[in-house]
């Protein structure tokens, strides 16, 4: 679980996170929304201990983040960034493997949870690829395999920070990768996930946290969060809201 208590991050002298509080319990996929330029990944970055934050504090399973040797928070909390630099021939297995470097499980170990995220990922037909050879959105399901296997197994002391995870994939995709988060959490992991779509935020997650201009602008269910109000305050953009006619989510229509 993660517990966020009045964080503020500045960045020269332009503040661009402004006493942001929440809690992320285990089990829970927690979706932030707002516009570009919003501050969601200056966020991410405080919370996952990236940047240092100004004031507040970030509490990661009753432990204060600063206190957590890396080693130890590396297997608890793994972050997938927007884009992943990395500009050497590895073959996917082995960009894969990096996230069981925190761990001294053996490599026959390693090598079967490998597999195993692989697997949950569908891209075992990618084991031995080159990894440069690879297009963007296969490049970012590899790092959600690495990420997988650097906190594996999953469990309720999991932490996953990801950041515009779908933005590279095409709608089968996202929604796969949007089904592993879920299960995911159904094994106990917090998950904060930025979205810009609303429809994937309004079926996929537990709670929406609006971000306006660097401060929580509504924190709640996503049939609370996502209202008409809201979203033409946030994303100036009218809309009309539905419910999916099988799921009951929030469906979310532009007008």
């Amino acid at each position: 679980m993660l517990n966020v208590t009045d964080i503020s991050i500045t960045r020269g002298y332009k503040q661009i996170i402004e006493q942001v509080s929440f809690a992320l319990p285990s089990g829970t996929v927690m979706g932030v929304l707002g516009t570009n330029g919003a501050g969601k990944s200056t966020l991410l970055a405080g919370i996952s201990g990236e940047i240092s934050t100004r004031t507040g504090k970030v509490v990661l399973n009753e432990r204060l983040l600063n206190e957590w040797p890396a080693i130890e928070r590396a297997k608890q909390m793994a972050v997938l960034p927007q884009s992943a630099q990395l500009n050497f021939a590895f073959t996917v297995s082995e960009v894969v493997a990096f996230g069981r470097l925190p761990h001294k499980t053996g490599a026959q170990k390693d090598r079967e949870i490998i597999e195993t995220v692989l697997a949950l990922t569908d891209i075992q037909y990618l084991a031995h690829r080159n990894y440069l050879e690879l297009s963007g959105g296969e490049r970012q399901r590899v790092h959600l395999s690495r990420i997988l296997a650097q906190l594996w197994p999953i469990t309720d002391q999991s932490v996953l920070l990801l950041d515009e995870p779908t933005s590279m994939l095409d709608p089968l995709h996202q929604h796969t990768l949007l089904k592993i988060v879920r299960q995911c959490a159904n094994e106990g992991a917090a998950v904060l996930i930025i979205l810009h779509d609303l429809n994937l935020a309004a079926r996929y997650c537990d709670r929406i946290l609006l971000l306006d201009d660097g401060k929580v602008y509504v924190d709640d269910v996503p049939c609370h969060a996502l209202t008409t109000l809201s979203i033409e305050h946030i994303f100036g953009l009218p809309v009309s809201i539905n419910h999916h006619p099988t799921l009951g989510c929030p469906l979310i229509i532009p007008d």
